[in-house]
């Protein structure tokens, strides 16, 4: 039995009786990843010092370019440039 199947105290729930999570959490799972994600990455642009790979790579991207492009779609500028502003923000 996949154990990822919601139980209830006689066993798994019907599916048609389970909230879909979008019901609950107000967004799609993989858009809670992604949000997550970019709001990791922002972190980690604001608090550190290391190369944008790096901050790709740790956020689950595999190219810096693809992070660019999702980190711009979601904050409207480049993390280099949102590194930058943080820094000059904070000094």
């Amino acid at each position: 039995m996949d154990r990822r199947v919601p139980r209830g105290p006689r066993g798994p729930v019907p599916r048609g009786l389970r909230p879909p999570v979008t019901t609950l959490v107000g967004e799609p799972p993989l858009a809670q990843l992604a949000r997550w994600r970019m709001m990791t990455a922002a972190r980690l642009l604001r608090e550190s010092d290391g190369p944008l790979t790096a901050v790709a790579v740790r956020t689950g991207y595999g190219l810096e370019y693809a992070f660019a492009k999702a980190f711009k779609r979601e904050y409207g500028k480049a993390p280099g440039g949102y590194r930058r502003e943080a820094r000059r923000t904070a000094a």
